[in-house]
């Protein structure tokens, strides 16, 4: 199952590899993904970042992903901004992920904290909140010299 098959349910379970995760996101909203489209794509014009294999139809922060089920579990339903703080090479092989780790929100560790203490099997166990905006297929992307956007995120209820 894509992203795009559930990107507005703002939590589900699915199958990865034979095991259920349970994983909760949040999506950016509509101005903010074209502005991270268009940064990425000029990133790639100017030569800064190579062409990626995906560019997500649809940005999302990631919040948690645990391998047991949080049926208790409810998202946060307030509209949050944050702002770029680092970029960060994230995944394995075959996928690696360029991501925007984004400053922190009292909202999002409030979420991480409630999932915590519903005994969440957090598959990374120092998993960062962070936005994909692209995908390849190798890890050797430099991206340590690519400028961060300067325009606050906005994530969505």
């Amino acid at each position: 199952m894509s992203f795009s098959d559930f990107s507005r349910i703002p939590m589900t379970l699915f199958e990865e590899g034979g095991d259920t995760m349970f994983y909760t996101w949040r999506a950016t909203d509509r101005a903010t993904t074209v502005s991270l489209h268009r940064f990425v794509q000029t990133l790639v014009a100017n030569g800064s970042l190579p062409s990626p294999s995906l560019l997500p139809p649809d940005i999302h922060m990631s919040i948690i992903r645990s391998e047991n089920d949080l049926p208790n579990y409810v998202p946060d339903k307030q509209t949050i901004r944050v702002k770029p703080l680092q970029w960060r090479l994230l995944g394995g092989n075959p996928n690696y992920y360029l991501a925007i780790i984004t400053t922190p929100h009292e909202r999002i560790k409030k979420q991480l904290e409630i999932a915590k203490k519903q005994k969440a099997e957090l598959v990374f166990p120092n998993f960062l909140p962070h936005i994909s905006v692209a995908q390849f297929k190798t890890r050797h992307i430099e991206f340590e010299h690519l400028p961060l956007p300067k325009f606050d995120i906005v994530l969505e209820a």
